[in-house]
């Protein structure tokens, strides 16, 4: 008998199924916030920047090593699983496994968690995600981080991803508003939902148990979950864990009676949101056309070839521009889709197929496949699903949604907010049955009588859904926040003012959203201190740090001369503890100015951005008085350093205005000299030519 062969015991299978990573999507929301689109087809198919949303999220699962990927649909599933059947996700050359578990009786992420646990799908520690999330998040991380505290604690059941995120940045969705402590160990203490309340309650045993307590609230939900084994057995053995919140709230709240943990990870430097809401929708497909979620871009993702251009805009093949036609800024244009002459596009998306006529204009409007909108339309901040037509001169207002097949016209006005749908809505009691929405949160959308209160025009074909007009009291602000499209200041009544006094002490400064170009401002002005503070300032690494803020920021090239131009005159009073003097102001941007030639020479290469600069300090003075003594000067260094052109000085100084204010007339007062010796060494010149 022969002996066997050291090491030829073959491997258990079953220890080889335990290295497969697995993720777990769940492909329905459980709540009604995009109908009446979601009455047709399911959010995850939704196409945003022309693919599905559950394309992205299973990229993003693929490029982060999952090799097995469960997709629980439950409303709309058969053409989920159509899509996933005709998709490259269903080929050989597929990345992983993707499989669809379906079930109509679902109707909340507990009950989407036990029938996945009675199946016995699960063997290890797996990914859980919704079918709605966007993310570049690289998971390897995340889990090696998970794998090691339980391999130290094995009471940590979870670890929630979170993206750092200031208050007021727009990834944060005012629904998923939160604060968290935890402890040095990232384990959550306490977990609160801030979206109806400014108040946060710390109980003070929290202090007592624990030598050291984070308390956060610049943090973003991403909906990505890393899970242990047993987050299906908790979900089974608690049938009130409904939602997540449920799940978090058992956790955290019984950890000394059940023994279990959640423990969260940070990401700063990655993208993952979840498109939640119609808000959500448009910022999500802002940051995919601006690049933030790369790799998952448009010329990446799906099968159409896109050219990308300037000023972010994604053109596929075959597409019909028409003379006179303008392309804006972040726009994308779909294969097969023509455009008329004198049509105006900036901030959409145009899908498939459309056909888009004379004269129309389209700013922030979503425009999926097969669309026609004929001549003289005019489509603002609004969503047009397939094979929608606006016949010609049809106005559609902030905020608008127009559900498949609906026909609008012509020469009709659709008012903001307006909801349109070839389905009849349903009543109340049916809407709330079929939908069921278990989550908790109110939903977006209301529907009405069947009585259409809007005129659709001769040709129109639809039902109207409006949103809720009659809400409770306690329903207002929150109707006022989530609304899409609309420009709604908050204002509180007296009641409300009265109440929130005693909170005003604690609740701090209200938050601000800086928009683009303010970021790249404060990103220039702390790129050039620092670079002053050091002692030595680098242009050639200050011209690199600055054309990354310029493309991070989606700055044109007249914004950025015009903020960099403000920087470095506002430079000496940011450095300066005290109020300069004009001649230590001077003293202080004159050398400045001199050092930064080469940065300046940089960026004004022609008259037309050297006229922008100029521009720019002739705003600066306004508000900085001193800077008009300091101007001649500066000039003379620019001139000479070959920076500024003769021809634009004297032309920029012509068109500084003689009657205006005290303050430009003293510029042209301190200028005057230096035009002076510029039109005389010109008339030398020439009269040694002769």
């Amino acid at each position: 008998m022969s002996a066997k062969k050291k090491g030829s015991k073959p491997a258990d299978p079953l220890l080889k199924q335990e290295d497969v990573l697995q993720a777990v999507v769940i492909a329905d929301s459980f709540n009604v916030r995009f109908a009446p689109i979601t009455k047709e087809i399911p959010r995850v198919l939704m196409p945003i920047v022309n693919n599905p949303l559950l394309d992205y999220t299973l990229e993003f699962l693929a490029a982060s090593g999952v090799e097995e990927i469960f997709v629980f649909c439950c409303a709309h599933a058969d053409k989920i699983k159509k899509h996933l059947s005709e998709s490259k996700w269903n080929k050989r050359s597929s990345p992983c496994s993707v499989t669809t578990i379906m079930s109509e009786g679902c109707h909340s992420l507990g009950d989407a968690m036990r029938e996945i646990d009675r199946k016995a799908l699960i063997r290890s520690d797996f990914i859980l995600v919704n079918g709605d999330v966007v993310s570049s998040v690289q998971l390897k991380d995340a889990l090696n981080v998970h794998r090691e505290r339980f391999k130290t604690d094995k009471s940590c059941v979870m670890t929630k991803v979170l993206r750092h995120a200031y208050p007021g940045h727009r990834g944060r969705c005012l629904e998923d508003e939160f604060f968290i402590a935890t402890d040095n160990k990232h384990t959550i203490l306490n977990y609160q939902k801030m979206k109806d309340t400014r108040k946060v309650k710390i109980p003070m045993t929290l202090f007592k148990d624990h030598s050291n307590v984070n308390l956060r609230y610049d943090l973003q939900d991403c909906h990505i979950c890393v899970c242990s084994c047993r987050v299906m057995e908790l979900f089974t053995d608690n049938f009130d864990y409904q939602t997540m919140s449920d799940f978090m709230r058992g956790v955290i709240y019984n950890e000394e009676i059940e023994g279990n943990k959640m423990q969260i990870y940070v990401v700063t430097n990655e993208y993952a949101t979840r498109v939640s809401n119609l808000t959500m929708y448009e910022t999500v497909s802002k940051d995919i056309i601006h690049r933030w979620t790369y790799p998952q871009v448009p010329e990446y993702l799906g099968t159409e070839t896109y050219n990308f251009g300037r000023n972010h805009v994604y053109s596929a093949k075959d597409i019909t521009l028409q003379r006179g036609c303008t392309l804006g800024e972040d726009v994308v244009i779909g294969s097969n889709t023509s455009i008329g002459s004198n049509t105006r596009i900036s901030q959409s998306v145009l899908g498939r197929n459309c056909e888009i006529g004379e004269n129309v204009v389209l700013k922030n409007a979503f425009v999926w496949d097969n669309v026609t909108i004929e001549s003289n339309c005019l489509i603002d901040t609004a969503i047009l699903c397939n094979g929608v037509k606006l016949m010609s001169g049809v106005k559609v207002q902030a905020g608008s949604i127009l559900s498949f097949g609906v026909i609008v016209g012509p020469d009709v006005t659709l008012p903001s907010g307006t909801y349109l749908s070839t389905i009849p809505p349903p009543k109340e009691d049916e809407f709330d049955e079929e939908f069921n929405d278990t989550d908790t949160s109110k939903d977006l959308t209301r529907s009405v009588s069947q009585q259409d209160q809007l005129s659709l025009g001769e040709g129109g074909i639809g039902f109207v859904w409006k949103n809720a007009e009659e809400n409770d009291d306690d329903e207002d602000e929150e109707l006022a926040r989530e609304m899409w499209g609309m420009k709604i200041s908050d204002v509180h009544n007296e009641d409300e003012e009265e109440s929130d006094d005693s909170d005003d002490d604690d609740s701090g400064p209200p938050s601000v959203v800086m928009d683009d170009t303010e970021i790249f401002y404060n990103q220039v002005l702390d790129s050039i201190q620092s670079s002053y503070s050091s002692g030595a300032i680098n242009c050639d690494n200050l011209i690199l740090e600055i054309n990354s803020s310029k493309f991070a920021n989606n700055v044109s090239m007249k914004e950025l001369v015009q903020l960099v131009t403000k920087a470095i005159v506002e430079l000496p009073n940011t450095h300066s503890p005290n109020i300069l003097t004009t001649k230590e102001f001077a003293a202080f941007v004159i050398p400045l100015v001199k050092t930064l030639v080469p940065l300046l020479k940089n960026y004004l290469k022609g008259s037309e951005s050297q006229l922008d600069f100029l521009g720019s300090l002739q705003e600066c003075c306004i508000t900085n008085g001193s800077l008009c003594t300091s101007i001649p000067k500066m000039l003379n260094i620019l001139y000479d350093n070959d920076t500024l052109h003769e021809q634009v000085i004297v032309h920029w100084f012509k068109k500084i205005p003689l009657n205006d204010s005290a303050i430009l007339q003293q510029l042209r007062k301190n200028v005057q000299p230096f035009i002076t010796w510029l039109e005389e060494a010109e008339e030398e010149t020439d009269s040694e030519e002769d």
